[in-house]
């Protein structure tokens, strides 16, 4: 028995005149391929312009029995939910973005200010600027708890390089950076990979010791 496909393509070649005509015993039977609109080619759609603004609602509740009868009336209210910076508008999830892309990324508060612009968001550069300064209070016992353990490796590692400030024009100021020692993760290695950076307005000696102070009063 001749398979259909086969039969489908003599015929095709018969048509145009190679082959003489195949016999009219043969059924034909006839497929059909529809062209797809989309063949499910994968994109990529951005998700930076998806914000929304969250209005909190705390309704407050009181006995509408203990009103009518003029005894104490305890109104109930739910708490204020938690917030990284207290009465303030910026989420968390908005603060780790913006603190993410300045110093993970580089983008400095100008570009990430121009960027909310093109969303119709007016967020200047002095309120991320704030924010930021508040949220590293919230850093401030995770960065003391990686210097207790940096002080306890081996070997240690510092540097610093100039910084430009903004309000600093004719004071040099300079970033710190202290490391344990390794810049990534080392199979089967025991020290930690912590780098931290301290801003200071000096190259001196005494930044060292300050850093240092609690290392050294071990070894004396």
């Amino acid at each position: 028995m001749v398979s259909v496909r086969l039969i489908c393509l003599l015929r095709a070649v018969a048509i145009v005149g190679f082959l003489n005509p195949l016999s009219a015993e043969l059924k034909l039977r006839r497929y059909l391929w529809k062209v797809q609109i989309s063949d499910g080619c994968l994109r990529f759609v951005s998700l930076c312009d998806l914000f929304r603004d969250l209005f909190r609602v705390r309704p407050k509740y009181s006995c509408r029995h203990c009103e009518k009868t003029h005894t104490q009336v305890e109104i109930k209210q739910a708490p204020v939910p938690p917030s990284p910076i207290p009465k303030g508008i910026a989420t968390a999830s908005l603060l780790s973005q913006i603190i993410t892309s300045k110093y993970q990324y580089g983008l400095p508060l100008y570009r990430q200010e121009n960027l909310f612009k093109q969303y119709g968001i007016a967020l200047g550069r002095r309120t991320m600027a704030d924010w930021v300064i508040r949220c590293a209070s919230l850093f401030k016992p995770l960065y003391d708890r990686l210097h207790e353990v940096l002080l306890q490796q081996p070997v240690l590692h510092a540097d610093e390089t100039t910084v430009k400030v903004v309000k600093e024009d004719k004071q040099t100021s300079y970033m710190w950076l202290y490391c344990s020692g390794t810049d990534s993760a080392v199979a089967e290695s025991k020290i930690p990979n912590i780098a931290l950076f301290d801003y200071q307005n000096s190259r001196g000696v005494a930044v060292l010791w300050n850093f240092y102070k609690d290392m050294m009063a071990t070894y004396k």
